[in-house]
């Protein structure tokens, strides 16, 4: 017994001296949980970069390392979006869950079809499966609670966690993107129209939680690819989806969807 709770001791002091514990769902609470940045004088060369406001100029540079995970399961589950500086968390964008589809059933559903640029092609039955599973359950709202970590100076003093509203993104057109058209059985709306933005250059996001794309400062993180992939930032465009009425396209976030289209 004792020696459990020797483990578990030893795993709490280790949660605190690196990242990748970021628990709970807020910001806050996720920027907490990683611990004190620079404790016990461990971390100098980090301490040095934030004071001099370099690690916020590598963010907004786009030259921070970004890596995506998810908190928590069903509707209260979060899109936790951390910044590293130095294999440090230092930044957490946390985006709360989203269905696209919340006001179209699955089973009114009939096809879908995806197109961009010159070329479409109809979505089969086994894939469309997948689209519809990714939509409804890998969606998370564009805007963000953002939060910074608590970190130690050199001269010893402590700055606690501090978060921030995000803030509502623009994203600009992109040269080629992807639509996405699912079409129902007329009831509650006839079709459902989302798009997704892409940039040349840019890698589509996924497989190993690494983003490559700070959704909020709107910055490429590397370049690994020639041809136009989707990188998360989606929009519903016509009214009717997730209870979408305005006449203003409506954005969200997907790191699954380009994916589980089948791309071109």
């Amino acid at each position: 017994m004792r020696e459990k709770a020797l483990l578990l001791v030893v795993g709490v002091f280790l949660c605190g001296l690196v990242a990748g514990c970021g628990g709970g769902s807020t910001a806050g609470e996720v920027a907490e949980s990683y611990g004190l940045l620079n404790n016990w004088d461990l971390q100098p060369r980090i301490a040095e970069v934030i004071e001099s406001g370099q690690a916020d100029k590598m963010i907004e540079d786009g030259h921070a390392k970004v890596r995506n995970r998810v908190n928590g399961v069903g509707s209260s589950r979060v899109l936790v979006t951390e910044f590293l500086i130095h294999g440090e968390v230092y930044r957490v964008e946390v985006r709360r869950a989203f269905n696209p589809m919340q006001n179209v059933p699955s089973f009114q559903v009939r096809f879908g079809e995806a197109k961009q640029g010159f070329e479409s092609k109809i979505i089969s039955w086994l894939n469309l499966a997948g689209v519809l599973d990714a939509l409804q359950n890998n969606s998370y709202e564009a805007r963000a609670e953002v939060a910074y970590r608590a970190w130690k100076g050199t001269d010893g003093t402590v700055h606690g966690v501090t978060v921030r509203p995000g803030l509502k993104p623009e994203w600009q057109p992109s040269p080629k993107p992807l639509d996405l058209f699912i079409r129902t059985k007329s009831w509650p709306i006839p079709e459902m129209w989302f798009r997704g933005l892409t940039t040349d250059g840019r890698r589509s996001s996924l497989k190993r939680g690494d983003c490559n794309y700070d959704f909020e400062s709107q910055i490429p993180i590397r370049h690994s690819k020639s041809e136009f992939s989707c990188d998360g930032r989606w929009y519903i465009m016509n009214p009717g989806p997730a209870g979408f009425t305005g006449t203003e396209v409506l954005p969200f976030v997907n790191l699954e969807l380009y994916n589980a289209i089948g791309g071109f």
